[in-house]
């Protein structure tokens, strides 16, 4: 319909898989910008540049001081294009390579740009630029071009002032994959404790219920201590209150299984009332996860016997006490079920459907520790699959993937921290 051959276009677009990445680089002179460049980078594994028509946002500060969003159409299908058009304009407080997300690809920040959006994040006046660059910034945390502290620092900071519904809940969601699998050990409690005091104290200034619904859930993923789980009972037990908030079952639900995980006294009458309360079958599946959280050697014991064997009546129950097993503070607890996954993995992908099958490597896989001892039994116990195991193979591999992904995450934020300021 062109008249033009897309041939080229095909086989760099649909034939070959991977993302670019585009940021870009200035120069600046006697306060304006004497040169702008950006740079295309592909993967190892994939090294294809590909040609991107893009919009590049440049962000100022406008003459009554506030930011104004300036842009300019570029195409890039080589390492690096010079653009031109950018150049004798004044010097931006923040450029981002992909505005109004046109381009299929990732945007890396430049390093004053990385800074303006640690600092000054909410001032964007675009709700979607202001999306696009959260999304960057999680893209720069799994590339372990970001601290993975800093990202959660900066959600402890901004996420609280945003109003649009959406935005705050992926904003929230990542800071709980990122709190779960990048942070490091040393770091996890204090910057844990921070993450849920930001959501306490959003959900206690917003009046927007659903903004209210989303932070009080927020709270309860992000609380990883006894002493914030009890502090969030405390509202599902009236010792303090929110006008015009009501607790849901849902949250009663998820903090009862946190309290029976770390051990909270009178952990198990909680859960008894709440089974009584809610007698579904949503209830009765909480009931034996919480059962199955509890920090207790026989329970431990009992749990994984009952797994492994006869199970709890019915696969969907089996699958509740699976999701209750592992938690991360029971690193020590768990140890000694690190070899015997293994070794009941392998019979359960033969002999169980594949939805029960990926449920219990997920759930029950020991990498929630972030170890590269694991990482390598884990390449160890792979490699000798055979074919007929190709779909365990390939779940283990994926888990393999993300497991090293951890590792480094975590190594970046750890070496960046001991750096000298």
């Amino acid at each position: 319909a062109s008249g033009r051959s897309l041939e080229d276009w095909a086989e760099a677009w649909l034939q070959t898989p991977s993302l670019n990445t585009i940021g870009a680089t200035w120069v600046i002179e006697h306060g304006r910008v004497a040169e702008m460049e950006l740079r295309q980078t592909a993967t190892e594994v994939e090294p294809r540049l590909r040609p991107h028509t893009t919009t590049l946002g440049l962000i100022g500060a406008g003459a009554d001081g506030r930011l104004e969003i300036d842009s300019v159409s570029v195409t890039i299908d080589d390492e690096r294009m010079l653009v031109p058009e950018a150049v004798g304009r004044p010097v931006p407080l923040f450029v981002y390579p992909n505005h109004g997300d046109h381009d299929y690809a990732l945007a890396e920040l430049d390093p004053a740009s990385l800074d303006f959006a640690l600092e000054r994040l909410p001032e964007l006046p675009d709700v979607l630029l202001r999306q696009q660059v959260w999304s960057t910034l999680w893209e720069m945390v799994r590339a372990s071009r970001l601290r993975s502290t800093d990202y959660l620092e900066a959600v402890r900071q901004f996420a609280p002032g945003e109003t649009d519904r959406s935005l705050v809940g992926s904003i929230v969601d990542r800071a709980a994959v990122a709190q779960r699998r990048y942070l490091p050990d040393q770091d996890r409690a204090r910057v844990s404790r921070a993450l849920t005091d930001a959501a306490v104290g959003a959900l206690q200034h917003t009046a927007d219920p659903d903004l209210r619904l989303v932070w009080v859930r927020s709270a309860a993923m992000f609380a990883s201590e006894a002493g914030d789980v009890a502090r969030l009972l405390g509202l599902v037990d009236g010792a303090w209150t929110i006008d015009g908030f009501e607790p849901d079952q849902q949250l009663r639900w998820t903090l009862a299984v946190k309290a029976a995980a770390y051990g909270l006294d009178e952990a198990l009458v909680r859960v008894d009332h709440e089974h009584g309360r809610d007698p579904s079958d949503r209830g009765q599946r909480a009931a034996i996860r919480a059962g199955a959280s509890r920090p207790d050697v026989e329970v431990k014991e009992d749990a994984w016997s009952r797994i492994n064997g006869d199970g709890y009546g019915s696969d969907y129950l089996t699958r509740a006490a699976i999701a209750g097993f592992q938690w991360s503070h029971q690193r020590d607890l768990l140890s000694d079920y690190r070899a015997p996954f293994y070794e009941q993995v392998e019979q359960v992908y033969r002999t169980r459907d594949h939805a029960y099958a990926e449920n219990y490597l997920r759930w029950l896989v020991p990498d929630r520790w972030a170890e590269p001892a694991e990482l390598e039994r884990m390449h160890a116990f792979t490699l000798e699959l055979g074919e007929e195991q190709e779909l365990l193979r390939r779940h283990l591999t994926e888990v393999a993937d993300d497991l090293a992904r951890d590792i480094r995450v975590r190594a970046f934020a750890r070496a960046r921290a001991d750096e000298p300021e």
